[in-house]
């Protein structure tokens, strides 16, 4: 089996490389001067954080900011008036906000940057620099069923993250082989996220969906690895029951008409139409193998994130 889903090292590189534009402004509404504010754009490597920028908007609006004593923490950043969580590359964040059937209309990715007014019922202030870490620590659990090999080599998890913002595979894999490379015989489970653009949980109320606020809800559901391969559609019907579900069709074979010989296939299908799903801005066919996705598209974490955008019109 290790032959089989041996990573494709051409596909691993084009998608560390992936970038997005992205455009920062001020929020007007915390700063008072009578002239335009500068906007801040920048190339951003999709595997890569916001929080990660924070030091250099700093230097950016340095003349707006000075003598104003903001410390790092107080900085977060907000799409469409909502807050952006730090845990999640920016790729996965423009393709659960931003990202409409392959459109590019919708770049450059349009950020507000505050300093007031921490929305602590969605994030956790002072965190952000502990982020990348914890989420390596929490992949390598399910991985090998340890995390010493992170918390061993913290000064590697740093330098792993540089190499994230600025885009440097190459120093990243010399660093990442020590951390996150096993052979598959060692793996017990395939680190998964799914992110998406509304509030999931079978059981939840719509008066509980209601009191919640952000919408970007990240399910965390590994994958046991053994010898069976699953598609990703047959993953997420049984994680998302509720926008997906497996039904049998009927398939004739045109070549054993006489004989009417039929077989039944199980297929996936949305239960919404217009349901998106998305791996680093690719639109995934539901019947593409699951464990190719994770071994050739997983972020810096390790973990695949997986995307489902449902339609703004469908959601509750």
């Amino acid at each position: 089996m290790e032959e089989d889903i041996a990573p494709n090292y051409e596909i691993r590189r084009k998608n560390f490389q992936g970038t997005l534009p992205v455009q920062i402004r001020l929020d007007y509404s915390e700063i008072y001067i009578d002239k335009e504010l500068p906007t801040y754009y920048i190339m951003q490597p999709r595997m890569s954080y916001f929080f990660l920028l924070i030091p250099q908007l700093i230097e950016f609006y340095s003349e707006l900011l000075e003598g104003k004593g903001i410390s790092n923490d107080e900085y977060w950043f907000s799409c469409r008036g909502e807050p952006l969580r730090f845990d999640l590359p920016i790729g996965v964040l423009y393709d659960t906000f931003i990202r409409e059937n392959s459109s590019h209309d919708n770049l450059p990715f349009k950020i507000c940057l505050h300093y007031h007014k921490f929305p602590t019922y969605s994030l956790q202030k002072g965190m952000s620099k502990y982020i990348f870490q914890q989420s390596l620590k929490e992949s390598s659990m399910m991985r090998v069923g340890k995390a010493t090999a992170v918390q061993d080599r913290l000064e590697h998890v740093r330098s792993m993250l540089n190499s994230i913002k600025e885009g440097k595979y190459d120093d990243f894999w010399r660093y990442n082989e020590e951390i996150g490379e096993h052979s598959l015989s060692q793996l017990k489970y395939f680190p998964v996220r799914i992110v998406i653009n509304r509030h999931y949980h079978p059981y939840m109320l719509k008066e509980e969906k209601d009191s919640i606020k952000g919408n970007a809800f990240v399910i965390q559901r590994p994958v046991k690895v053994d010898a069976t391969d699953i598609c990703i559609g047959e993953y997420l019907a049984k994680t998302l029951s509720k926008y997906f579900f497996i039904q049998t069709e009927v398939i004739v074979d045109e070549d054993n008409i006489e004989e009417e010989k039929q077989n039944e296939v199980e297929v996936v299908e949305r239960s919404i139409k217009g349901t998106e799903v998305i791996v680093n801005g690719l639109d995934i066919d539901l019947d593409t193998s699951l464990t190719w996705l994770i071994m050739n598209l997983s972020a810096q974490d390790n973990f695949l994130y997986i995307t489902v955008r449902v339609p703004s019109e469908s959601i509750e």
